[in-house]
């Protein structure tokens, strides 16, 4: 899924947040061809007492591989033996009328629009997606310098065809994620997860404030662990949770594996910066793209190490996988290894039968081995969410 698991994404540059609004819709399109380049590189509240088998986060030794010199494009791409990379926001373009998609340098599309916007989560297998919408600020242009009205975040939820169901998220700002459900939509918020149908009912609520628990360093007044995002996994009996607290240190990001209701939680991953940051600098840790195998069997995501005060300053990012099934070692797995700029448009997908995966790269999109991180493929960069489709799709 694209939810975004991580600080927030930088918005567009030409814009500023004065509302947004979710839009889940459903479709598909057709692509043209590119050829591959192969290459080698080297909620209800839950019973069970939770458990946690954390994994370390190793620090990778491996340098940063190289980045692509692609032509920057949103153009999809066909790839002859394992199906399609296609931008989401095309596949569902007649349901995102009137507003503007985004470049992949973060622009404009549609001069004159009066919103723009962009996939947050899309299943491949329902052809659903949900979108964010953001209203342009026109403040600039009409030399208005008054406050901006409050954030409001609005859902709808539409087809191709057109609006089916439009409601006030009640939440300020939410990462919306598809499920568990066909026609529900999870909103993960504080400590705990609210799941809403189509016309904003909500239907139960999954707690995880046991899961949860405030550090046993925290004082009072200080924040406690939150949810920040879900991904359900493919056969919607499980939930990966992305949580952020507070450290000694700084923040930790965690990613835990917990059944549908909550229970029976997992630690799976968790992501903390102990690398030497300056001195009066506070070390954060980001983790974004949380993305489930096929098979359900690993996850796959981008993690960030940076440290803040004053700036920002990225010092670290990778993609990895995680195994929670199966014959292969458990624990994390570099996949590749940016450069020490900051990327917020690093993402990751799978291929429908789990062979390989898509990372979106500056430049580029990579094909890799989810085996041992061998590129495989390198293609034009593709704006916006990423998805992969089934060949004849």
């Amino acid at each position: 899924m694209t939810t975004r698991i991580r600080r927030n994404a930088a918005w567009p540059r030409a814009l500023a947040a004065v509302g947004a609004a979710i839009l889940v819709v459903a479709g598909g399109l057709a692509l043209t061809r590119l050829d591959e380049d192969p290459q080698q590189a080297g909620r209800s509240t839950p019973t069970t007492t939770p458990t946690t088998t954390p994994t370390t986060t190793p620090e990778p030794t491996p340098e940063p591989t190289p980045e692509p010199t692609t032509t920057a494009t949103t153009a999809p791409v066909e790839l002859p033996s394992n199906g399609r990379i296609v931008r989401a926001e095309e596949m569902f373009e007649r349901a995102l009328e009137p507003c503007s998609l985004i470049t992949a340098d973060h622009e404009v599309a549609t001069r004159g629009a009066g919103c723009v916007i962009w996939a947050r989560d899309v299943d491949p297998a329902t052809g659903i997606g949900v979108f964010e919408e953001q209203p342009l600020d026109r403040s600039d242009d009409t030399g208005d310098d008054a406050d901006p009205p409050p954030f409001v975040t609005t859902l709808r939820v539409a087809d191709r065809t057109g609006v089916l169901g439009r409601f006030p998220s009640p939440y300020d700002r939410v990462d919306p994620a598809l499920g568990p459900g066909r026609d529900e939509i999870s909103l993960p918020h504080d400590r705990e997860i609210t799941v809403v149908g189509i016309h904003g009912h909500e239907r139960r609520t999954i707690d995880l404030s046991n899961l949860l628990a405030a550090p046993e360093y925290s004082q009072p007044g200080d924040p406690d662990e939150v949810v920040q995002s879900v991904a359900w996994s493919p056969d919607r009996t499980r939930i990966a949770v992305v949580s952020v607290g507070p450290t000694p240190a700084g923040r930790a990001v965690r990613i835990r594996v917990v059944d549908s209701d909550g229970g029976d939680p997992r630690l799976v991953h968790t992501v903390t910066n102990t690398r030497q940051v300056p001195a009066g600098k506070t070390p954060l840790a980001y983790l974004w793209s949380l993305a489930w195998s096929p098979d359900g069997s690993r996850l796959g995501f981008i993690e960030e190490l940076a440290y803040l005060g004053g700036y920002e300053k990225s010092q670290s990012i990778r993609a990895v996988t995680v195994t929670l099934s199966g014959s292969a070692a458990p624990g994390p797995r570099t996949l590749y290894r940016y450069t020490d700029r900051p990327y917020d448009d690093a993402a990751i997908v799978w291929s429908p039968d789990g062979a390989r995966v898509a990372l979106r790269v500056p430049g580029g999109v990579l094909e890799l081995s989810p085996e041992d991180g061998r590129v495989l493929g390198r293609h034009p960069l593709i704006a916006g969410q990423m998805v992969w489709l089934p060949r004849g799709s």
